[in-house]
């Protein structure tokens, strides 16, 4: 698992982004990652790189700073 995780890290990387934390959890879902992306472009690389394995399944989840969220919300008319 040290290894995946490792691999992971430098795909990331390849990509732009960076692993924020990574965490094995119970129920619903294995493991959560979180990540710092340069734009969906590259999330979905690597979404795709890693449901092209065969033995993952990704759900993406866009997270915004309160203050962006609030400058998005502010410029809907």
């Amino acid at each position: 698992m040290a290894a995946r995780h490792e691999n992971l890290k430098t795909e990331i990387a390849e990509l732009g982004g960076r692993l924020v934390g990574g965490y094995v959890t119970r129920g619903q879902y294995d493991v959560v990652h979180v990540l710092e992306m340069p734009d969906d472009d590259a999330m979905t690389k690597l979404a795709v790189a890693l449901a092209s394995r065969g033995n993952v399944r990704t759900t993406t989840v866009r997270a915004h700073l309160p203050e962006e969220f609030g400058r998005l919300a502010a410029e809907v008319r």
